[in-house]
Order: C-alpha cells, then sequence, then structure tokens
C-alpha cells in the first residue's frame, strides 16, 4: 500500500487556498485528479466525513497527466447547482454550530467577568459609546457587505460564472476560518496566488468583501491576513448568510 500520487500543481493551488494537505491529496485522488475544481466540489460534498482527514492507500502508483481547470458552460452549469444544493444543506448546520460558538464566547465572559466600581462602569460605559460612534455595528457591518457583494455582481453582469465562482470561494475562506480560527494558514491568503486572482482578485469588491470579514492588507500588500484576536464568529456568520443570499437568490443585486 502506498499513498496515492497526485497532480503536485493541483494540490500546490489548493494548499495555497488554505486546504489541509491530507484533505487535498484525498480529493485529488477520489476525484480522478481531473481539475481544481472537481477537487474543490469534492472537498465541499465530504466536508463532513469522519475519515475525511485520513490519507487515502492504494495498491499500485498511478501516473497522473497534468490536469486542467477549463471547463464547458455545461459543466460550470452543473457546478453551480451542486454548491447551491450543498449550501441549502450545510446552511442550518453551521448557523447552529456558529450559534453555540457564539454562546460558550458569551458564558466565557461572564465568567471573566467581575463587579466594578460604580465609577469605573460609568467610564467603561462612555468609553463603550464613544466606540460606537467609531466602530461599525454588526448590523451596518452586514448591510456593506450585502452592498459588496452587490456591488460585484453588478460591475461583472457579464461574467454570471465568474461571479457565482467568486461567491464560492469567499464562502470557502470564510468557513474554513470559522471552523478553524486557531489555523493561521486559513487565516492568510497571498494576493499573488494566480488561483485567487482568477477566483477573487480579479473581480472589483472581492477583496473589498474579506476586508469587511476582517482580513488586512500585511508585509506590503503581498498578504490578506486576519489577526487572531480580531476573528469575530458573529461577523463570519453575517458574511456566510450574504453570500448564501447572493449565490441562492437570483434577483440578489437586480433590484
Amino acid at each position: 500500500m502506498a499513498v496515492p500520487e497526485v497532480n503536485k500543481q493541483m494540490l500546490e493551488e489548493l494548499e495555497s487556498m488554505g486546504f489541509p494537505t491530507v484533505r487535498a491529496i484525498r480529493a485529488l485522488h477520489f476525484s480522478g485528479n481531473s481539475t481544481t475544481e472537481a477537487a474543490i466540489d469534492w472537498l465541499l460534498e465530504h466536508e463532513n466525513d469522519r475519515d475525511i482527514d485520513e490519507i487515502p492507500l492504494v495498491h499500485v502508483n498511478v501516473q497522473i497527466e497534468n490536469g486542467t481547470s477549463w471547463m464547458t458552460p455545461d459543466e460550470v452549469r452543473t457546478r453551480l447547482e451542486r454548491l447551491r444544493e450543498l449550501a441549502r444543506k450545510n446552511r442550518d448546520v453551521e448557523e447552529q454550530r456558529l450559534q453555540r460558538e457564539r454562546e460558550k464566547a458569551e458564558r466565557r465572559r461572564q465568567l471573566r467577568s467581575q463587579p466594578q466600581d460604580p465609577a469605573v462602569a460609568k467610564h467603561a460605559l462612555s468609553v463603550q459609546e464613544n466606540k460606537g460612534s467609531i466602530h461599525v455595528k454588526p448590523t451596518a457591518r452586514a448591510e456593506h457587505m450585502r452592498d459588496c457583494l452587490r456591488s460585484l455582481k453588478k460591475n461583472h453582469k457579464n461574467d454570471g460564472a465568474g461571479v457565482q465562482k467568486a461567491f464560492a470561494t469567499l464562502a470557502i475562506y470564510v468557513r474554513n476560518v470559522a471552523k478553524n480560527p486557531e489555523e493561521e494558514k486559513f487565516r492568510k491568503i497571498r494576493l499573488g496566488n494566480l488561483n485567487f486572482q482568477d477566483r477573487v482578485g480579479r473581480l472589483k469588491g472581492g477583496m473589498e468583501f474579506l476586508e469587511l470579514c476582517g482580513f488586512e492588507k500585511v508585509e506590503g500588500d503581498k498578504y490578506l491576513y486576519l489577526p487572531r484576536d480580531k476573528v469575530d464568529l458573529t461577523v463570519l456568520n453575517a458574511a456566510l448568510s450574504q453570500l448564501h443570499s447572493a449565490m441562492e437568490n437570483p434577483f440578489f443585486g437586480v433590484l
């Protein structure tokens, strides 16, 4: 038994998007080493498998020819239909999980809080009110996200497949951080990555949406990075909700 051989270029593309190496190898193997798109589809369909983090073993090594990421219009439509179906299936489960995380965080915050002197409490309230005039409130943040996605769709109305691909890719980035906030590789995106540029970077509004999620440009604008202490599950959950609406509602960005 041996580890299956996979297309190295496609493996690097998946790893650059934040997918763990074992999952990327598994996806490429079971999707036939055909395309990066097919591997991503497989990962979306099997992300809840119990053995998703177990590397597959094969009896013999198989030589793999270079794959291609080109897709026909029919394949694009089929893929989008599958993504919509998966989004509907996973939305409730994901929202419930994020809600549990928020409740746990709130309980921890309450346990850490200590009674304050009235004067100190009054000062803290004053500071909080001042901060409220500077920072974007959660509701306003969600509205900005929705406007950003609407603008993206309108600005690229002649590239429907590209827009849907951007929405699906943004959902992958956001979901990866929400599920694995401690993993830095999910919170750091190399802007020069060709796969990222093709799916998100080239579309006006793509990077802006990630910045609304908390990502910041660092290292001379070479990366988008979301610091661990700025990961906000409420914001990420709102982002996933807006992306779901953008992918599911045919009138999103039209009315």
